[in-house]
């Protein structure tokens, strides 16, 4: 699986949203296609090069929290939320029982700080949140 996809269930499982509700993977749909228009998506993104002669892949991802409106505070409070359920995270497992496979997350680090984008064409807020990753496949 990919690591929007096992990053996205792990921001679920920790109480940020509902996959396919209000956390999506590499698109977000737009407000007339759901209810919740808090919403989060999160990217895969390009990274570093796999460590030559080990089996640890170095991806990317960002992560983009979409926000009411009217309360730009509890877009930002979402957006440091996850960022402190993912900065500096290690040796985790995510695990997927319907694919049979899952990664080692040896090391999450957040890049920069988080970022506020323009308002999209709903007049949503919008922070960008970008992280390196340190992965190893379980086998």
């Amino acid at each position: 699986m990919d690591s929007a996809s096992e990053i996205a269930e792990y921001l679920a499982d920790q109480g940020i949203g509902t996959v396919g509700t209000d956390i999506f993977v590499d698109e977000s749909p737009s407000p007339n296609d759901y209810i919740a228009v808090d919403v989060v998506t999160v990217y895969n993104e390009g990274g570093r090069s796999p460590m030559v002669g080990t089996d640890i892949d170095q991806p990317n991802i960002a992560i983009i929290v979409y926000g009411d409106p009217e309360r730009g505070d509890e877009t930002w409070d979402r957006a440091e939320q996850i960022k402190e359920i993912l900065h500096d995270v290690g040796n985790l497992e995510l695990f997927n029982t319907s694919e049979g496979d899952g990664h080692r997350y040896i090391l999450i680090r957040q890049r920069g700080a988080i970022s506020r984008l323009p308002k999209d064409e709903h007049n949503r807020h919008l922070l960008r949140l970008s992280f390196s990753i340190m992965r190893t496949a379980i086998v």
